[in-house]
């Protein structure tokens, strides 16, 4: 790490980094879309009053690789909202109301919960955007929408020949190495391995 404008870009990442500022809301917010290797970036959005970037960077590379290990078809994002989660319900409404059409444009991450949001406020997203990664047959959800909302769908990757699979080939070999790289600890390091049993 310490490369690039932030000084924790990768090659893994971060592909986007979103402040947002509308302070007629009191909305702060930064959404960080770390890898897309495996498909659209999935991940929280945490709301606290002392949340940073660096945080959300973390928080969206841990994703990347939580996804990756578990085989899922995502890479890792992460948003967080600066503000009071314990605010009254109707302000927090308005609040996570306004995060989302912020992000609405932003195809590339899909908002779950996480400390300080729950499922009613991934479904207040949901019926903002049509999107979140809370899922739409629960009861909350259900009883904060009065009509379904059409949703575009994606084909699968492709490669330029048009051969099905080759992000899931990419994201495999990503994994792989990421997996051997945490695994390795450095030369001299006391965790450092003696013999191989290969």
């Amino acid at each position: 790490m310490g490369r690039g404008w932030f000084g924790f870009e990768d090659p893994l990442g971060p592909e986007q980094i979103l402040h947002l500022w509308q302070e007629k809301l009191g909305l702060e917010a930064i959404v960080v879309v770390d890898n897309t290797a495996c498909g659209v970036a999935i991940g929280g959005v945490r709301m606290a009053p002392d949340v940073t970037l660096e945080e959300c960077f973390r928080l969206a590379r841990a994703m990347t690789f939580k996804n990756a290990a578990a085989g899922l078809r995502h890479g890792g994002g992460k948003a967080v909202i600066r503000a009071d989660p314990a605010m009254p319900a109707p302000e927090k409404e308005r609040l996570v109301r306004g995060f989302a059409r912020a992000i609405r444009d932003l195809e590339a991450y899909v908002p779950g919960p996480d400390m300080g949001t729950d499922e009613t406020a991934m479904a207040w997203i949901r019926d903002e955007i049509g999107r979140s990664g809370y899922r739409a047959s629960s009861a909350a959800f259900r009883s904060t929408r009065s009509a379904p909302r059409a949703t575009g769908s994606r084909s699968p990757a492709r490669s330029p020949a048009g051969t099905p699979g080759s992000r899931s080939r990419a994201c495999a070999w990503r994994s792989r190495a990421s997996a051997r790289s945490a695994a390795t600890p450095p030369a001299g390091s006391p965790n450092a391995a003696v013999g191989s049993s290969r």
